[in-house]
């Protein structure tokens, strides 16, 4: 109640499975399961104000099934969520990814599984999803690119999603590297910085990440409730 009273308009949680195994498969945690998961988004549910809107991401990795997709949605439509699928991909920071051997990932989408699971377009099922039960989330074209995605086995993308860390740090997605702190520098620092760090980004030309993702559990130390809020608020402040 303390972040929607705050501003808060949208929030995503993400949970890639209903099944508890499978969940602490993908996301390589024991501490927590797909119960903790669930009793996050729905108290965000039965929280949000009118306007307020609740969204599950779920990725879609080579394990992934249609009919697990569908029990996703199903859950996520049974509590007054949302839904968006995502596909397995690198577009994590680049510290995430140190040591990391896309080749072997065992996780990455193939086109055997495109073909064999999802008779040819992960778009097409996610498309029926949406039809069928009307909380999919996502525009019809970027659906049909995760085919293309899994086909090349990369994935395009334009880093213009920016973060804001707790501590203050901004990083700009999928790139990930932190290129400013909004806490310490003004904002006409902030939009400099970023101006610099993309132009930097555009001079290396398209920006291309393999089709494979490593999963990591990456964590800050707990901070009060009341003191993120402060954060954010001034953080939006500064930024918009």
């Amino acid at each position: 109640e303390d972040y929607w009273n705050a501003g808060l308009l949208f929030a995503s949680v993400s949970m890639p499975a209903v099944d508890d195994q499978r969940f602490k498969e993908i996301v390589q945690v024991q501490k927590y399961g797909v119960n903790d998961v669930k009793g996050a988004i729905e108290t965000l549910v039965g929280t949000a104000p009118r306007f307020g809107k609740v969204a599950v991401t779920a990725t879609i990795d080579n394990q992934t099934t249609p009919e697990e997709m569908e029990r996703l949605t199903i859950y996520a439509r049974s509590v007054g969520a949302l839904i968006s699928f995502q596909p397995y991909s690198a577009s994590k920071p680049a510290f995430a990814s140190n040591f990391y051997d896309a080749k072997s990932d065992r996780r990455k989408i193939t086109a055997e599984t495109l073909e064999g699971v999802f008779e040819g377009s992960i778009a097409a099922t996610i498309l029926d999803l949406k039809r069928k039960y009307g909380n999919v989330v996502g525009r019809a074209v970027a659906f049909r690119n995760f085919d293309v995605f899994v086909r090349e086995g990369e994935i395009p993308f334009k880093p213009r999603s920016l973060k804001i860390y707790t501590d203050g740090s901004i990083g700009l997605y999928p790139e990930g590297k932190t290129f400013s702190d909004i806490d310490t520098n003004s904002p006409q620092h902030v939009w400099r910085d970023y101006r610099q760090h993309v132009e930097s980004l555009r001079e290396k030309g398209e920006l291309r990440a393999p089709n494979c993702y490593r999963c990591v559990n990456l964590t800050t130390p707990a901070t009060p409730v009341g003191d993120l809020v402060g954060n954010a608020l001034r953080a939006a402040t500064k930024v918009f």
